[in-house]
């Protein structure tokens, strides 16, 4: 009676999961993320021990800054039409 042991191993990286304000595109090896309300994009690596080597940042403290110097301009532009208006 012959016996045979069989091994399996996965190869490469799993798969990641982007935060919910980003998108993830994964091609082999390399994964790229981005924000979606920004065009700032990340670009991670898979080494050949199986891990991701890279970082991505917070798309939602970015949206925020984007969100904020948006109020910022409308009051500034705001105030300048009613100084306009009112003749100061």
């Amino acid at each position: 009676m012959d016996i045979c042991f069989l091994t399996v191993s996965a190869v490469g990286c799993s798969d990641l999961v982007p935060p919910s304000d980003a998108w993830l595109k994964r091609s082999d090896n390399v994964a790229t993320v981005g924000c979606y309300m920004t065009r700032q994009t990340w670009i991670l690596t898979c080494d050949q021990s199986g891990r991701w080597t890279g970082t991505f940042g917070n798309c939602t403290q970015r949206i925020y800054n984007h969100f904020a110097y948006a109020l910022i301009l409308h009051s500034t532009l705001c105030d300048r039409l009613i100084r306009q208006l009112l003749n100061f």
